[in-house]
């Protein structure tokens, strides 16, 4: 009698690869707290949150509740905002139960490598990951040029006198005046609608930032910009406005070093010639 073996074949479902990119600091927050919880972080959420500003968001948190008790471990929290090349927001937060660690070099104003996944962005500072939880996260701000479908029509609809009532509701009898009640939100010619947007009242505008892109032709060529460890090239991170001094080190080559200028909402593009 023969005999047959069965095979089980499994697939499993293909891992989600982390994103890799570059995020800038836009605010920063560093406190301390006590906390039973194993899960220290967890004692920070809620503390910090996401408000809309101008030209971008910004970090609003409280202090600690007065009376607080002091039970179990110190941990030191820091709570950065960011924002990446494409513009998205994130709320990140990271706990040590020390002073003095990766946590506290994260201030605003600078830029680092990142990877995200899930709900951890890891930081790159000096050539070492920093792992963050990610308490909140926004998607690119969507501006408001032009009046949200369903607002009343600011367009007169026939010469002569302006009508008051939204074009919708206005009478079909000809040569009789409208006896329809015009809406609570007045429309004046030429005037903005102030009729209220739900959810998306927190549009931001464009930011200021500029954007920092280097090129180079050696492999494994590692970039500073300000003495920080940005990434290797090539490489496209956003910066604030004003100068910049660029640094690039690759394997069998010479430093290289520049000063750049960015301005506001500008773009600045470097290519790194390496001498052996």
């Amino acid at each position: 009698m023969r005999r047959f073996a069965l095979g089980v074949l499994v697939c499993a479902p293909a891992l989600a690869q982390p994103v890799l990119t570059a995020v800038h600091a836009l605010a920063d927050h560093h406190t301390s707290r006590w906390t039973t919880d194993r899960d220290a972080v967890r004692r920070i959420a809620g503390v910090c949150r996401i408000v809309p500003s101008s030209p971008v968001f910004t970090l609003a948190c409280s202090g600690a509740p007065p009376g607080e008790p002091r039970a179990g471990r110190r941990y030191f929290y820091t709570v950065v905002l960011l924002r990446d090349l494409e513009e998205n927001i994130y709320l990140a937060a990271c706990a040590e139960p020390v002073r003095n660690t990766r946590c506290d070099e994260l201030k605003a104003g600078q830029t680092f490598s990142a990877e995200v996944e899930d709900q951890t962005l890891r930081i790159v500072i000096e050539e070492e990951q920093l792992p963050m939880r990610i308490l909140e996260s926004r998607p690119k701000p969507v501006s408001i040029d032009s009046p949200t479908r369903g607002t009343p029509s600011q367009t007169r609809p026939s010469p002569g006198t302006p009508s008051n009532v939204p074009w919708s509701k206005v009478s079909e009898a000809r040569g009789s005046p409208s006896q329809v009640q015009p809406s609570s939100a007045s429309v004046t010619s030429g005037a903005p609608s102030k009729v209220s947007v739900p959810d998306v009242s927190v549009a931001a505008a464009a930011p200021t930032a500029g954007r920092l892109t280097l090129y180079c032709a050696a492999s494994q060529a590692r970039v500073w910009v300000n003495g920080r460890l940005a990434g290797v090239a090539p490489l496209e991170i956003p910066v604030v406005p004003g100068r910049h001094a660029i640094r690039v080190q690759a394997p069998g080559h010479k430093e290289w070093t520049r000063t750049v200028i960015v301005l506001p909402g500008g773009a600045v593009k470097v290519t790194a010639d390496l001498e052996r």
